[in-house]
């Protein structure tokens, strides 16, 4: 029993795990290129020549020197007519000492007054007054990216209007910018987040799996059994057997009913159960609906809830069908004034079938009650002539009939 239910769980998780996996997957591969700049590290901008700087090179920038900002890029709210700044473009000095050039430096607006100080002094230094013990600095890293022609007009605006000629200007300022916060075309905070996620994602289907082969959503259903004794497994082995296969993989021996429920499996001993009706949903969108579930709710006589979800109302049917024709002590329909007794009257609700029952076992049954039932067996009953519930299933096949009509 327990093999054969390690088995289907594992199988009715394969979908659910190839998805996981493809999910996992695809996050690290949509990342990989960028994850392995991560890992590289950024390498020192001041150690690039003037040729080795290209697009797609992450790096780390110390920022000492700036001609100042030259453009910036911001979010207007057309509801009150205001702006926000987000980026700020600085126009910074390479390193080269064979030659002096210029790129861009995008940086949050928050760095406005960090950039600012070092443009101020980078004026003076222009001016032959350089600041006394002047060390202030910034690093920045991020990503070399192709300036877009009209960034790049931008930058160079104010040079075009003194006596560089249009090849000067390609020598003295190099048409790329450095993507503060960026490895590649993605965030440093996405990248990482992320990968994390395909990591985590893919232990996760790791451990599900582990635990499935190991049968861990089968404790539910071994402690309900082993409630009864260490022989009871013994005994639920040969029940399951010779049990009745219902919908959704339930299946409904002569001591216990054996379920799913979230891919784990559970046993609720039959003599215990007292009432079980079928729940139907009836799920919505924006009023819209978008569909129905169903499920077989049973109630044991400490009021405990036994979920068995179908895929339709006939599957649900065909196990209430089964419970009401097999066992004399399970109330079978629901009705809001049963309901109402169940929840504020519970012995009078007993009364209306599980005290009524005569001669239901209480007890594990023995390895010999294991055989075909004798004609006065209680488990071979159908409901008594004056049980309430006894036309629950013509009144179903009725209103059926009546809606087809």
């Amino acid at each position: 029993m327990l093999e054969e239910l390690r088995k289907k769980s594992l199988k009715k998780e394969r979908v659910s795990q190839i998805i996981c996996i493809i999910i996992g997957v695809a996050l690290i591969v949509a990342f990989a290129k960028e994850t392995i700049m991560l890992i590289k590290g950024p390498t020192a901008f001041e150690s690039l020549t003037n040729e080795e700087i290209t697009a797609d090179k992450y790096v780390k920038a110390t920022v000492w020197f700036s001609l100042g900002c030259y453009e910036e890029d911001y979010t207007k709210y057309t509801n009150t007519n205001k702006r926000r700044t987000d980026w700020l473009y600085y126009i910074i000095q390479t390193e080269d000492m064979n030659q002096v050039a210029y790129i861009g430096l995008r940086v949050p607006a928050k760095e406005e007054e960090a950039m600012e100080i070092i443009v101020d002094t980078s004026f003076q230094i222009l001016m032959d007054n350089y600041p006394e013990n002047y060390d202030y600095e910034k690093v920045y890293t991020g990503t070399i990216t192709k300036m877009e022609d009209k960034r790049y007009d931008n930058m160079t605006s104010f040079f075009r209007d003194t006596e560089y000629t249009e090849e000067e200007l390609r020598t003295y300022f190099l048409p790329y910018f450095i993507k503060e916060g960026f490895v590649g075309n993605k965030r440093v905070e996405l990248v990482i987040l992320a990968e994390v996620a395909g990591v985590l994602i893919l232990l996760y289907c790791l451990f599900r799996y582990l635990r499935l082969r190991a049968g861990k959503n089968q404790k539910h259903l071994i402690k309900a059994i082993k409630k009864d004794g260490e022989s009871a497994m013994d005994i639920a082995e040969k029940d399951y057997i010779a049990a009745k296969a219902l919908a959704n993989d339930t299946k409904i021996g002569k001591i216990y009913t054996y379920y799913w429920n979230k891919n784990k499996t559970y046993a609720v001993k039959n003599a215990e159960l007292v009432w079980a009706y079928l729940h139907k949903t009836t799920h919505t969108t924006n009023g819209i609906k978008t569909g129905t579930s169903y499920e077989v709710m049973m109630y044991d006589k400490d009021k405990k809830a036994h979920h068995i979800g179908v895929s339709n109302e006939a599957s649900a049917n065909s196990i209430l069908e089964y419970l009401v024709n097999t066992f004399p002590n399970i109330l079978v329909g629901y009705d809001d004034e049963v309901a109402r007794m169940f929840r504020k009257d519970f012995n009078s609700f007993l009364d209306l079938r599980y005290n009524r029952a005569e001669s239901f076992s209480q007890e594990i049954e023995t390895e010999s009650n294991l055989t075909e039932q004798p004609a006065d067996d209680p488990f071979a009953q159908t409901a008594s002539s004056d049980d309430p519930f006894e036309a629950y299933f013509t009144r179903q096949k009725e209103q059926e009939n009546n809606k087809k009509e």
